[in-house]
């Protein structure tokens, strides 16, 4: 998957990764309930079938991107 104009780059197996338009790895996270089978991104978030049957959403945007690299991390909802 890819966000809005190639910027970022989304790929996953267990794991979830999100590169850069060059290339380089911006973050990685677990998925935690199964190999990521089909991804589509949509207004800064990032949706997920994964193979254990969940569909998972990721806020991938910028913002929260940023956020995440700052420590503010938000928490996980079942």
């Amino acid at each position: 998957a890819t966000s809005e104009g190639g910027k970022f780059v989304f790929g996953g197996n267990d794991m979830i990764f999100c590169f850069s338009e060059d290339g380089n790895l911006v973050w990685k996270l677990p998925t935690a309930c199964g190999s990521a089978l089909s991804m589509q991104y949509f207004k800064g978030k990032l949706y997920a079938v994964t193979g254990h049957g969940n569909l998972i959403c990721i806020d991938a945007s910028e913002e929260a991107i940023n956020k995440a690299k700052e420590g503010d991390l938000p928490e996980t909802v079942e």
